[in-house]
Order: structure tokens, then sequence, then C-alpha cells
């Protein structure tokens, strides 16, 4: 029998103003159950452990919990929700500056490739300088569903 993995296969960072209504909230849960189980039947494991989704809140001034922390330090795979209520978030570019930085240092001593997997969620109008660089994946047959 396959044993889940040890730590997430993947972070989900995403801004929380992206889910204040119900309808965008199911939208996004939705996505991370489709997502979590196409890697789960890819990679022949249960689908449990597979996504680090926090749906909490975090104040600002607040230290971040420890699960929160360590999805971080351990977690191979950012899956970033672009939108622009992402790039105005301070929690979301704490986010993924984390994951630069171990991908940088992963690279620098040739470890496991650490990847950062951005998804276009909303539009905003234009992504910031400090992403351009970034290939991202614009998720457009969900967005027509209620848009």
């Amino acid at each position: 029998m396959p044993q889940a993995p040890a730590s997430p296969v993947f972070f989900l960072s995403y801004a929380r103003e992206d889910t204040k209504h119900a309808k965008y909230r199911e939208l996004m849960k939705r996505f991370v159950d489709d997502l979590s189980a196409k890697v789960a039947i890819k990679m022949a494991v249960p689908l449990e452990g597979i996504c680090f989704f926090d749906e909490s809140s975090i104040e600002t001034g607040t230290v971040w919990r420890n699960e929160l922390a360590e999805a971080l330090k351990l977690t191979p795979v950012a899956v970033t929700l672009y939108s622009p209520f992402y790039f105005n978030s301070s929690w979301c570019g704490k986010e993924f500056q984390v994951f630069l930085n171990r991908a940088a240092a992963g690279a620098a001593a040739h470890q496991v490739p650490i990847g950062i997997v951005p998804v276009l969620w909303s539009i905003g109008r234009k992504l910031p300088a400090s992403v351009q660089a970034i290939q991202f994946k614009r998720l457009v047959r969900a967005a027509r569903r209620f848009f």
C-alpha cells in the first residue's frame, strides 16, 4: 500500500482576500481538491497530506505558526495564485520569497530543485516586475464558470 508523503508535495500560496466571497472560496477549494487528486494519482500516493492549504488568518505582527513555518521549510513546490490581492499582500510576498530563497540555495548546493508554479488566478493590470520573468499558467477553464 502506498504511503503518504512525509511532507506536503505542494504549498498553496494565495491571498485571503480572494476567498472573501463564498463562490470564490468554493472555486479555490475545488481547484485545490482537483489539483491534489491529480498530483496524488500521478505520484501514486494517498491524497492525504498532498497540499498545504492554510485557511486560517495570520494577523499583522503574529509569528507564523509552527505548521506554516514547517510547510514553508519542507514543501518542495509552491503553487502561487497570482491576483491583484496576491501582489498587495505582504504575507504572500513573504511566502513567495521563502520559496525563491530555497530555490536559489538548493540550486547552489545542487540539491533537489524547489519549484514555484504560478497560476494566474485573476487578472490585474500588469504583473509586478519581480515576477514577470517567471512563466505562469492561466486558469482559464475554471474561471469561465464564474466570470
